[in-house]
């Protein structure tokens, strides 16, 4: 969970630089984050390391304990909830 809170903390410094305007926008960019963390840890994974798909997909089993998905989730979230503790967004009616 250390990963998650290293998450929050560069979240908190860049979302003042990102400036997403609308709640919309800033969960946009958690997707845009979370895609680029997934092609790479599958990318990298599988054709840098030559890991099977099945054993990269093991991390994602949270029945066995795993917690990634859980970091997954907080990098997905991250641009939204701290734009949103920033007072960054633009409320539309």
């Amino acid at each position: 969970m250390s990963l998650s809170l290293l998450v929050f903390i560069v979240t908190w410094f860049t979302i003042g630089w990102i400036l997403p305007a609308t709640a919309g926008r800033a969960l946009w960019v958690g997707v845009l984050w979370l895609v680029l963390t997934l092609a790479f840890e599958f990318g990298a994974g599988h054709y840098l390391l030559h890991k099977p798909w099945p054993v990269l997909l093991e991390d994602y089993d949270v029945s066995r304990g795993r917690i990634w998905p859980a970091v997954l989730i907080v990098v997905l979230l991250a641009p939204l909830w701290t734009a949103r503790t920033r007072g960054l967004l633009i409320q539309i009616p």
